[in-house]
Formats: structure tokens, sequence, C-alpha cells
């Protein structure tokens, strides 16, 4: 099934997300192709294809790396695609089931160069999960707000309407 991620495909797949500008390290990392591809084969139980996107967005960033750049920022970069790449996968899981995102992630382990493997927890591991979920929740209130006027806001707009056309 991996004969679907051919670089044609890829290439087809890209250009459907045109980069803005010059293509910078900085426009390739913006540029969310890369993760839909991935997500997509994924959620479509095709592991398989997850280093090919992997790969080939690698290179893309490699070859936009410009020469003037630290090695210490080109890691950097790389890391940071690594790091959105897992990321996605890793969310879509809440659409596609856990099944089908670990499998994807033992596959793009399987390729994941030594470097860009996480060695360390990003998170704090000192504070429990109460305190997480605290945190969690002070920083959705503003938010949870919104979304609340947006319904009382649409409900009343509704109430308006119909009061207007009785």
């Amino acid at each position: 099934m991996a004969t679907l991620a051919t670089t044609t495909f890829l290439d087809h797949l890209k250009s459907i997300y045109p980069a803005r500008g010059s293509l910078t390290s900085e426009a390739v990392l913006a540029n969310p192709w890369f993760l839909v591809a991935a997500v997509a084969f994924s959620s479509s139980n095709i592991p398989e294809a997850i280093p090919v996107v992997f790969d080939y967005a690698l290179n893309d960033l490699k070859q936009a790396q410009s020469h003037d750049l630290t090695s210490e920022t080109a890691f950097q970069e790389r890391l940071g695609l690594a790091r959105k790449l897992r990321e996605a996968l890793l969310q879509s899981g809440l659409l596609s089931g856990m099944p089908r995102v670990i499998s994807s992630l033992i596959e793009l382990n399987k390729v994941m160069p030594e470097e860009l493997r996480e060695k360390a927890v990003l998170r704090n591991t000192k504070k429990n999960m109460a305190e997480l979920s605290a945190k969690s929740v002070r920083q959705r209130l503003p938010r949870s707000r919104l979304v609340v006027q947006h319904y009382w806001l649409r409900s009343h707009l509704r109430w308006h309407f119909l009061a207007l056309a009785g």
C-alpha cells in the first residue's frame, strides 16, 4: 500500500499547498502539506507511507536550509519538523483511533534519525495530574466563555428572527 506515497504523488500534494514567498526553511515548516498527508495516511490505515512522507519533508527542509545557518539552528529546525509530525499524528488519534496512530508512530520511529528522537519528557513531571488539569482549565476558560457567548448570541438571534416572523 505504500506505493501510493510516491514522489510524484507527494509532489502533487505539496503543490496543493503552495509555499508563500521564497523557499526558506521557515516556509517549509509553515507549509502544512506534510502534516495533512501523514494524518491522512495514518487515518487511512496506511502507516508504511508515514516514513516516506517524513523523509520527503525532511529532504525538503534540508534543501531549503541556507548555508549561513549554524548547525545548531539547522538541527533545531529538523527537530521541530519531527516534533510537529509526531504531534499531528498523536492528535489525529482523537478522530481515527489510537491503534492507527500507534502503528504510524512505530513506522515513523523506524526511520527517525537518532538525533531527532526525543531524549527527555517535554512536560514537567514534578506536577501531579490535578495541577496540570487546573492549569489547563484556567487556560481554556476564556475560550469557553467565547463558546458560551457564541451559542447565546445564536439562540438570541434565532429567537429574535422567530419573533419578527411570527
